[in-house]
């Protein structure tokens, strides 16, 4: 524990600026608290091994699922997403998980085989109780096989360090340049990317979350561009949770959202905020009827009228049986935005990839 804790230190020295340091440093000694408490330090030991392992071997390697809402992670490099940029709460990992050992979610890929099909298989020995590994999809592992292509006149190329808010970059997706990034060329990703000109790695998480699942049979993808034609939507009367929302037009999309309005709005403590949205989801009735009167209370107690604490608990109930993970939809959004860097800045590597494969 010592190790790691002395080790995340070093890099928050490193990666964050002496201002930011004050209030990311409180966010460090927080989860590294957690992390002894439930004894989980092994298991971001295991993680950092199997990935470095990975890299070794000329491999590339995402984390996805909830882990990216850790600082840990990100300071450990398992992770591309910085959480405190992002708004994402640990308990969603951490705390949610303490009773078992944590699992990171990865997906690998190592340089194309010369078999011919693109894909090196990940070996063996990699996973444990606490890391598993996936091969990367196609469209995951587009990103990779550019890098190989770039790497012929950029040796030292490496696709974890390019800027995730290149401006160059979102102007392509924004113009609609998207061919060959196949999870923008659809006709329905097209009119989201026309309507919200995405501006930041978010928007793109907004993207791919409207087209998931739930998220999308409940219609939200018509309803989201109605909100964005000259802001044509009532915005929440409670200034937290208009806060909150605000990245997404006012419509809860992530269960992080969820966690952070019941917190901000009635002090329900995070980890007790994401128990209610895996109740919610499970139907579990009777403890999403206790959280309600919790919430409610407090609610009232912090200068909400109790019609209006009820009629936003039943909306955050409501969006919580199909709110999509953050976390892991930003990790989505990566991939798709490191496709598109290349695409702007590596034209010819990004044309001769699409020929190849």
């Amino acid at each position: 524990m010592d190790q790691l804790r002395q080790f995340c230190e070093e890099r928050l020295a490193e990666v964050f600026s002496s201002e930011e340091r004050r209030w990311v440093g409180q966010r460090l000694r927080q989860e590294l608290e957690t992390i002894q408490t439930y004894g989980q330090a092994s298991s971001f030991k295991d993680a950092k091994r199997a990935v470095q392992l990975l890299r070794d071997q000329g491999g590339t390697c995402r984390l996805i699922g909830a882990g990216s809402s850790s600082l840990v992670s990100y300071l450990m490099q398992l992770s591309e997403i910085d959480p405190m940029k992002h708004g994402l709460p640990y308990e969603r990992f951490l705390e949610a998980n303490s009773t078992r050992t944590i699992k990171f979610q990865f997906v690998a890929h190592l340089p194309t085989d010369k078999s011919g099909d693109g894909f090196s298989p990940i070996q063996d020995g990699l996973s444990s109780d606490a890391v598993s590994i996936q091969q990367m999809t196609f469209v995951e592992a587009m990103p990779c096989f550019v890098t190989e292509e770039v790497r012929r006149i950029v040796p030292d190329f490496e696709l974890t360090s390019i800027p995730l808010d290149d401006e160059a970059t979102f102007e392509t997706i924004r113009s609609g340049n998207v061919e060959g990034i196949r999870r923008f060329e659809g006709v329905e990703t097209q009119r989201l990317i026309s309507d919200m000109k995405p501006r930041c790695l978010t928007d793109i998480a907004a993207i791919t979350a409207i087209q998931s699942g739930e998220v999308h049979e409940s219609g939200m993808l018509d309803e989201f561009i109605r909100r964005g034609i000259n802001g044509n939507h009532k915005k929440p009367e409670n200034w937290l949770v208009e806060e909150t929302l605000q990245e997404t037009r006012g419509i809860i999309l992530f269960q992080e959202q969820v966690m952070l309005i019941l917190n901000r709005v009635a002090d329900i403590p995070l980890a007790d905020a994401y128990s209610f949205i895996k109740a919610a989801c499970k139907r579990q009735w009777e403890q999403v009827a206790t959280i309600r009167e919790w919430f409610v209370v407090e609610a009232v107690g912090n200068g909400v009228n109790e019609p209006d604490a009820r009629t936003l608990f039943e909306g955050i109930w409501n969006a919580a049986t199909r709110a999509v993970c953050k976390a892991h939809h930003l990790s989505e959004a990566a991939t798709m935005y490191q496709t598109a860097f290349l695409k702007t800045h590596f034209p010819k590597e990004f044309s001769r990839t699409l020929q190849i494969i």
